[in-house]
C-alpha cells in the first residue's frame, strides 16, 4: 500500500464517519420534530378534554344554582306561612289578665 492509497483510505474513513454522524443528527432532528408534533396534538386533545369538562361542570353548577334559587323561594314562602301562623295563634290565644 502506497502513501497515497493510505491517505485516500483515511480520508474515506473520515468522510464516512462525518457522513454517518450527519445522518444520525438528521435522524435525531426528524424524531424530535415528530415528537414535538405528537406532543402538540396531545396538548390540543388535552385542552379539548379540559374545555369539555368545564362545560359539563358549568352546566351542573347552573342546575345547582337554579335548585338553590328554587329552595330559597320555598324557604321565603314557608317563613311567610310561619309568620301568619304565629299571628293567628297570638290572636286566638290572647293572654287573659286577671282583674
Amino acid at each position: 500500500m502506497t502513501n497515497w492509497q493510505f491517505i485516500f483510505a483515511m480520508v474515506g474513513v473520515v468522510i464516512a464517519i462525518f457522513g454517518a454522524s450527519w445522518l444520525n443528527t438528521h435522524q435525531i432532528d426528524k424524531r424530535f420534530d415528530e415528537m414535538n408534533k405528537r406532543l402538540e396534538e396531545m396538548g390540543k386533545r388535552f385542552d379539548a378534554q379540559i374545555e369539555a369538562l368545564e362545560r359539563r361542570f358549568d352546566a351542573q353548577f347552573e342546575v345547582l344554582r337554579s335548585e338553590i334559587r328554587r329552595l330559597e323561594d320555598r324557604i321565603v314562602i314557608i317563613e311567610e306561612d310561619i309568620r301568619e301562623i304565629k299571628a293567628d295563634l297570638k290572636r286566638l290565644f290572647k293572654p287573659i289578665t286577671p282583674n
